[in-house]
């Protein structure tokens, strides 16, 4: 990765994060197909570079590539290694509707209640779209009055119990 990393700043591309397996770079341009041409153009060309790389450690062939995973309108990285979240334009060579995608975050956990889940995700689009932190905050005390009237089933926690309840001591 760090020569993927010093092809990408060679060539004056702006890495914003890497670790790994991964490579997030940004890109003044705001224009999707235009972009996705862009981003081709420079996965091509690290691409052929992989093999004047190999040679100078006397190998003849080699199965390095890399390619573009997803485009990403916005993007927020969060302290923690692999915690991030973007609003996704582009995946699996194909466009697609915007789509929130995070990883490492636990919205999607059994053990996170379905209100609390709905709350984040709606959070989250907020924080990627608007970034206006008053709306933001405004949301966030609108849906805490709202609790009140949830479903209380909404409120709750999954959980499987293992055994059957009769099963469980009581310590008195």
């Amino acid at each position: 990765l760090n020569y993927i990393r010093t092809c990408l700043v060679r060539d004056k591309v702006s890495v914003i994060y890497a670790d790994t397996d991964s490579c997030f770079v940004e890109s003044q341009n705001n224009n999707l197909d235009s972009l996705i041409s862009e981003s081709k153009e420079i996965v091509n060309k690290i691409n052929l570079s992989f093999d004047d790389y190999v040679k100078k450690y006397n190998l003849s062939e080699h199965f390095f590539s890399i390619e573009i995973d997803k485009i990403y309108e916005s993007l927020l990285f969060v302290k923690s290694k692999k915690k991030y979240m973007g609003m996704m334009l582009f995946t699996g060579d194909k466009k697609i509707e915007p789509k929130l995608h995070l990883v490492g975050f636990d919205i999607k956990r059994r053990d996170t209640p379905v209100f609390a889940q709905k709350l984040l995700f709606n959070i989250y689009q907020m924080i990627l779209k608007t970034k206006d932190k008053d709306e933001i905050v405004k949301t966030l005390k609108d849906s805490l009055k709202f609790i009140e009237n949830e479903d209380k089933r909404n409120l709750g926690i999954t959980m499987r119990v293992g055994k059957n309840t009769k099963d469980y001591l009581v310590n008195a």
